[in-house]
């Protein structure tokens, strides 16, 4: 799944709730980011999960940690005001690219990646009061690669982290 930046509609919205919480988000962030900040730090899509956040790495975490930049909580803070009403599964998923990583904290991407993720869903239930039960993290590495790890700006678009809004619950 290839996506380029700015919002994309890979598939049609599975449902009008998604659409407007979608919408919803775009305003909302685009606000907070001004308009030139939100394709480069944030994209939005469908596809058969549900609707997909997409938050560059680069932009919320210094490399190789799992430690969230400071200037990129105000993001984190507007999205999650956005979903916290929201009745609906999300799934946080931490991505990386496939370098090594050279850190005794995460001898693996896998670490890394998975760190990420639940960094993320620690952040919501703290500060936001987030359901749990409502929430999961997943670390997925290097094996879900969005663009080509040939160059750096495809490495670059595969250190990600995913908030996927679920258009059904899990079983």
């Amino acid at each position: 799944m290839d996506m380029p930046t700015g919002r994309t509609n890979l598939m049609t919205p599975p449902n009008e709730e998604l659409k407007r919480l979608a919408d919803i988000l775009e305003e909302s962030v685009s606000f907070e980011l001004g308009v030139s900040d939100f394709a480069e730090k944030m994209q939005m899509a469908y596809d058969d999960r549900g609707l997909v956040v997409r938050l560059s790495a680069k932009d919320f975490f210094e490399h190789g940690s799992a430690e969230p930049k400071r200037d990129a909580l105000p993001i984190l803070d507007q999205i999650a005001k956005v979903l916290k009403p929201v009745k609906r599964h999300i799934r946080v998923e931490g991505h990386t690219d496939n370098s090594k990583v050279e850190s005794n904290l995460y001898p693996s991407n896998w670490e890394l990646s998975t760190a990420r993720a639940s960094w993320m869903v620690r952040y919501l239930i703290k500060k936001f009061v987030f359901d749990p039960k409502k929430l999961e993290a997943s670390g997925l590495a290097e094996h879900h690669p969005v663009a080509s790890n040939d160059a750096e700006a495809g490495r670059s678009r595969n250190r990600r982290v995913e908030i996927i809004v679920l258009s059904k619950d899990p079983i």
